[in-house]
């Protein structure tokens, strides 16, 4: 199959879209999981030490997940300047979201969060 090169940039444009979208779908499913697991623990009228290390696992997933959703960002954004580079038709492009005038200016990232400390 030959596309050209319109064609092409609507192909991964729509395909940026639904992993954007997969990732916000996957952080609220993970903020669901991580409230299931506590609320089953209290329903259960279990310990609050029961499960905590899987708790910390879901709790530590959040900043990672967080860090992927910056790199699609900004892949994102490099893809829109390579867009405008090739001189590509934008008229076609665009999911209908709003998004800022300056959405190709490099936006804060990140910061991983630092290791929790035990408590005396």
């Amino acid at each position: 199959m030959n596309l050209d090169k319109n064609e092409a940039a609507m192909t991964v444009a729509e395909a940026l879209w639904s992993t954007e979208r997969a990732l916000d779908s996957a952080f609220g499913e993970l903020a669901s999981l991580l409230g299931t697991v506590t609320r089953s623990r209290q329903d259960a009228n279990f310990a609050m030490m029961v499960g905590q290390d899987a708790v910390n696992e879901i709790a530590a997933a959040i900043p990672e997940m967080t860090v992927v959703r910056d790199r699609l960002i900004e892949a994102h954004r490099r893809l829109g300047r390579w867009e405008k580079r090739m001189g590509l038709d934008t008229s076609r492009m665009g999911n209908g979201q709003d998004k800022p005038q300056d959405a190709m200016a490099a936006a804060p990232t990140a910061v991983p969060a630092a290791p929790l400390r035990t408590a005396a």
